[in-house]
């Protein structure tokens, strides 16, 4: 009978002419090194936010540093972990934040804790749930008429942001992130790194899209030293590099402004899978396809803010009971 081949004693091996990776007895990985592999593994928006969440769950604690929250959050068993977490997510809620807002941060913190049990450092979860969203926020944006009123007046860079925010329903960090390279302008395509996504994905533009980045390319491309270093991104910031979240948004409410409507960057956006819907005549799944909305349940609340299918069927209620004359059913 044949025996069974060996197992090689060099499974560890990176290649075959390098040594096999030995750890010490007892090895744990340094707390510092947890935090900064933790972010590195993130992409870059990600993060921005990630870091961001953990230094004010830092500071909530009352701690020096990133990796003083690490030696403690790792040094805690699952009922302490869960209790500190619950007060950080009381206290954030004491202070009105929102859901979004406070789901996010949780999220960062649980994630940092599933990486610190994968490499041994803890064996429990955190099991503390996110707080449900209440659909309270206005998602109606302008219409198209006053985004049809702002471009008459936009300057070409403005009407380059318009046409990709409220022609392509793009969000801001996707519009800030664009490079030169990502635009194709000959097959009417961009490559998009979507929310949440590690690649960036073609995005089909129409050729009005294509006309209107073209015309902001030829006045960017003849700029000279108006853009620092010659920057790759599609719109530079103030620097030369990366346009800031902050400056997309003074651009885009100075624009509102000048127009005499309150206006911010995602504000096109709900108008973009608004005027999706519409012209769809309420086809979710097509809308859904050009927004790139991963829960349907936003998309229905952009139908609802649309149609106030909502607010027609309230009205017809209290009209059964008698309580609005002239409606079918008031007495």
């Amino acid at each position: 009978m044949k025996k069974p081949a060996a197992l090689p004693t060099t499974a560890l091996a990176l290649r075959p002419s390098e040594p096999a990776l030995v750890l010490p007895a007892g090895f744990t990985p340094n707390p510092k090194a947890v935090i900064e592999d933790f972010l590195a593994g993130q992409t870059a928006q990600t993060r921005i936010v990630y870091r961001a969440a953990l230094d004010l769950f830092r500071r909530h604690l009352r701690l020096e540093t990133l990796t003083a929250l690490s030696r403690y959050l790792f040094g805690c068993t699952a009922g302490q972990a869960n209790y500190v977490a619950l007060g950080w997510r009381q206290a954030m809620s004491a202070r009105n934040l929102s859901p979004a807002t406070i789901n996010q941060r949780i999220a960062a913190l649980r994630s940092l804790v599933k990486l610190g049990r994968r490499l041994g450092l803890i064996t429990w979860a955190l099991d503390l749930p996110g707080i449900r969203p209440e659909a309270r926020r206005d998602v109606r944006g302008p219409t198209v008429a006053q985004v049809q009123r702002l471009y008459k007046i936009a300057t070409t860079r403005e009407r380059a942001l318009i046409s990709l925010l409220a022609w392509r329903g793009l969000r801001n960090v996707e519009v800030r992130e664009l490079e030169l390279k990502h635009v194709q302008l000959e097959r009417g395509v961009l490559l998009v790194r979507g929310k949440g996504k590690r690649e960036h994905a073609p995005l089909t533009i129409a050729p009005e899209t294509v006309k209107a980045l073209a015309t902001w390319l030829r006045v960017r491309d003849g700029a000279g030293d108006e853009i620092p270093g010659r920057t790759a991104f599609l719109f530079p910031g103030r620097n030369g590099g990366q346009l800031t979240g902050a400056q997309l948004w003074n651009i885009i409410r100075e624009l509102g402004a000048r127009g005499g409507i309150k206006l911010w960057p995602h504000a096109l956006r709900h108008t973009a899978a608004t005027a999706a819907l519409d012209l769809t005549h309420g086809d979710l799944r097509a809308s859904s396809a050009f927004t790139r909305h991963q829960d349907p349940e936003v998309l229905l609340r952009y139908d609802d803010a649309r149609l106030g299918q909502a607010g027609e069927v309230a009205r017809r209620v209290a009209g059964a009971f008698g309580g609005v004359p002239g409606v079918p059913g008031a007495g």
